[in-house]
């Protein structure tokens, strides 16, 4: 996707502030040269908004997150946490990021409200 994009990777997963999670992203290879801000009690959204201010070079962007911590505003993509990134998935995302399409691939509205209370009461974890 990479490749075929010449898109770069931003962590902004829980990953980013956990030594063992940047261990394991490096490990795994997930090519990442930045890493979003952690801004503690806010959701991941303005925090990858925030990241997006200070880099306005950066014009079409996508969120790959398997849950949807208020990204409403966002173009997501969100692959099952069960399963992971598909082959389907892969391809939504060059399309997007290729121009193709301005379609992303979401959950239905139901599974993202619910995700988005969940995350209203448990709080942000990063």
């Amino acid at each position: 996707m990479l490749e075929r994009t010449g898109a770069s990777v931003v962590l902004s997963s829980t990953w980013r502030y956990d030594p063992a999670g940047l261990f394991s992203a490096k490990h795994y290879g997930v090519p990442f040269i930045d890493i979003t801000p952690d801004m503690q009690g806010d959701a991941r959204s303005k925090e990858i908004v925030a990241w997006l201010w200070n880099h306005p070079e950066v014009t079409r962007y996508a969120v790959i997150d398997d849950e949807d911590d208020e990204l409403d505003e966002l173009p997501l993509f969100q692959p099952s946490s069960r399963i992971g990134l598909t082959e389907n998935i892969v391809e939504g995302v060059t399309d997007y990021l290729n121009g193709k399409t301005d379609k992303d691939m979401r959950c239905n509205r139901l599974v993202r409200v619910m995700q988005n209370l969940h995350s209203v009461f448990t709080g942000h974890r990063g």
